[in-house]
């Protein structure tokens, strides 16, 4: 049936049981004949400003924008040091010193940033991700400072040249083989690339149970358990 809103329907559906199949009553019908329903959303999602938009909708969208734009940050970064450790691998296998020392140094610059942009970005689930690689290098510290890889108090990681170009076989362990460190990391690294990725693909159509656009999820500072 098609209804013309300008139609008075009311003796239709008086004539109608309170529990009837369409699920309306007489109290429903007058609501949405006086435009009161039409009101109340309003009030409820723009305030009664007619746009049907309010500041904290703006800001919001703002967040949401942001929050894209981090993950974004995060996924390039997590791929940037997954690269770094086929790099360091490839040279280990290789022998070739020089390359290796760079690429050494490469991996920590992009641990580094990697952190930095998940700090920044502050969902639960990649911090998780980032917390299991900050995990395996505390259970590794001894050994990566053989390869010339050390941690500050701060959580930045460093290289010593000289040390890396002297530590064959501490490299050798660290990044050879599946299970190793470098293979710990480089995991890691895809969990947290896969999740910003979902961000950034997700961007503002992943709302939350009330119905409001939520995409970050504060953790804290990964850095906060270690040392």
């Amino acid at each position: 049936m098609k209804v013309n809103p300008k139609n008075d329907y009311s003796t239709l559906l008086s004539s109608m049981n309170q529990n009837n199949s369409l699920g309306i009553s007489l109290t429903d019908y007058a609501s949405i004949k006086n435009n009161s329903y039409s009101k109340l959303m309003k009030a409820y999602y723009g305030k009664g400003n007619g746009s049907g938009k309010t500041s904290r909708s703006a800001s919001k969208a703002k967040v949401d924008e942001t929050t894209v734009k981090l993950a974004s940050n995060v996924k390039s970064k997590a791929t940037e040091l997954k690269d770094s450790l086929k790099k360091v691998e490839s040279y280990v296998k290789s022998g070739d010193k020089e390359n290796l020392t760079k690429a050494v140094s490469e991996f920590a610059d992009a641990y580094n940033k990697t952190v930095s942009n998940v700090n920044s970005l502050g969902n639960s689930g990649i911090t998780r991700s980032a917390q299991g690689i900050v995990d395996s290098i505390g259970y590794n510290l001894k050994l990566l400072d053989k390869a010339g890889i050390s941690i500050d108090e701060s959580g930045k990681m460093s290289v010593n040249e000289e040390k890396v170009k002297e530590a064959d076989s501490a490299l050798k362990s660290l990044f050879s083989g599946v299970g190793s460190f470098g293979d710990t990391i480089a995991s890691k690294a895809s969990s947290i690339e896969r999740a910003a990725d979902r961000i950034v693909k997700s961007g503002p159509t992943l709302y939350d149970k009330t119905g409001d656009k939520n995409m970050v999820d504060t953790s804290g500072n990964i850095f906060d358990s270690i040392m």
